[in-house]
């Protein structure tokens, strides 16, 4: 879930988040958030727990991939489905 262009938390309120998510049936993240293992972008976990926990919404890993990092080591990558309760 990408709610900022450059990277930095925006901070939203639950209502500023609910803003930005009313517009979707279906919002994806990846676990971990950062494909490059940026611990800077980790911020993002906490707007899909919000999503899941204070919105009603309900997340299911639809997939995952392991991401080479030649010279690193390769890292697992879900991919995660948040879709509105019903």
């Amino acid at each position: 879930m990408d709610v900022a262009y450059f990277g930095d938390d925006p901070n939203w309120t639950d209502d500023q988040l609910w803003a930005f998510v009313s517009g979707f049936d279906v919002v994806f993240s990846t676990e971990p958030p950062d494909l490059t293992l940026r611990t800077a972008r980790n911020w993002t976990r906490g707007y899909r727990k919000r999503l899941v926990e204070k919105l009603a919404w309900r997340e299911n890993a639809v997939g995952s991939l392991v991401v080479r990092r030649d010279p690193n080591e390769p890292i697992e990558v879900r991919v995660i489905a948040c879709r509105r309760s019903l």
